[in-house]
């Protein structure tokens, strides 16, 4: 079996004119399938790398999945 996760970045939202600096004139849908047998491990690595790279995000608790909710955004990177 496959598991497919989508997700979109950018904003449907009217453009200005004269264009504001937050106007996002593109919207982009992207997808990511994996194989369900490598999920696990897949998110393992995923959460490793967020709490690496960002340790500051506001996670809820210490559950282990928890650590998912808080997101990454592009201007963060």
């Amino acid at each position: 079996m496959k598991i497919c996760f989508i997700d979109e970045a950018g904003d449907l939202g009217e453009l200005h004119n004269p264009p504001q600096p937050n106007d996002q004139p593109v919207l982009i849908i992207g997808g990511l399938k994996v194989d369900a047998a490598e999920l696990q491990a897949l998110t393992g690595e995923f959460l490793s790398l967020k709490h690496r790279y960002f340790p500051n995000l506001p996670y809820p608790s210490g559950g282990p999945l928890d650590c998912i909710l808080p997101e990454i955004k592009g201007a963060d990177l």
